[in-house]
């Protein structure tokens, strides 16, 4: 199940930035809605990943994240 959801967030991260690269970069950069933590540090609950996934969502529509 964990992995279905990271596979699905995964893919919702690179259609949002465009390019598998940058959505790499992105997950492993710490940004401030996070903590200061890189996103990819929130994907080993199924609570995480509904974060990191709401948050994306969040960049998709320009709603401030």
């Amino acid at each position: 199940m964990l992995n279905n959801l990271r596979y699905k967030w995964h893919a919702s991260a690179t259609e949002y930035f465009g390019d598998e690269d940058q959505a790499k970069k992105w997950m492993h950069t710490p940004q401030v809605i996070f903590g200061n933590k890189s996103n990819i540090e929130y994907l080993d609950t199924m609570t995480g990943i509904g974060y990191v996934s709401d948050i994306i969502n969040r960049m998709k529509y320009g709603m401030i994240t």
